[in-house]
């Protein structure tokens, strides 16, 4: 079911912008992905498993992927999945060539409430021509209360505004992936 949870402070929501982000994009040339500035990590208020292993951070990338644990690879390239490009374990909710300009920024949310971790990449920018906004979240779900039959942890993608988005996830060791080109508002991975 597609609800939107608005999280960025400035449209009324209680999240946080991630302000470790400097990605500015350049109309002139393509940039390097593992700089410092396009990549961050965060700590989970929950255990998460994925494909059998326990997690409690992740790496947010400015290129529109989340990485279960710890990464230095901003790799904005996108490719099939699973597949040599790109970290894994990884969720790529819009894997592309994002940029941070004029009112765009990540955001994350801790909902204890209802005890689930969103994070939202809003207004960001598509590198290639610098106009296609792009706003999308990710929200996990904490296992405990939110459990699933095989005992992993559950993840929804949500679009507001996108063009062209390739979205999927990959293992640790490149063997299972999930992979799709959708016209779709919202993908529910279990």
């Amino acid at each position: 079911m597609y609800e939107w949870i608005e999280i960025n402070p400035s449209l009324g929501g209680a999240g946080t912008k991630i302000t470790a982000f400097s990605d500015p994009g350049s109309s002139t040339e393509r940039r390097r992905s593992n700089r410092s500035g396009h990549f961050t990590a965060n700590r989970f208020a929950f255990h998460f498993s994925f494909y059998g292993i326990d997690y409690n951070q992740i790496t947010v990338c400015v290129n529109g992927f989340i990485v279960m644990g710890f990464t230095e690879n901003g790799e904005f390239r996108n490719y099939h999945l699973p597949g040599g490009y790109g970290p894994s374990p990884m969720f790529a909710p819009f894997w592309d060539d994002l940029c941070l300009i004029n009112d765009a920024g990540i955001y994350k949310y801790y909902d204890s409430q209802n005890h689930r971790f969103i994070i939202e990449y809003f207004k960001m920018r598509n590198g290639y021509n610098r106009s296609s906004l792009e706003t999308f979240e990710v929200i996990f779900y904490d296992p405990v209360f939110y459990p699933t039959s095989m005992g992993q942890g559950m993840v929804k993608f949500q679009y507001q505004d996108f063009n062209n988005v390739d979205i999927g996830q990959e293992d640790t060791v490149l063997r299972m992936a999930i992979s799709a080109l959708s016209e779709l508002k919202i993908i529910r991975i279990l």
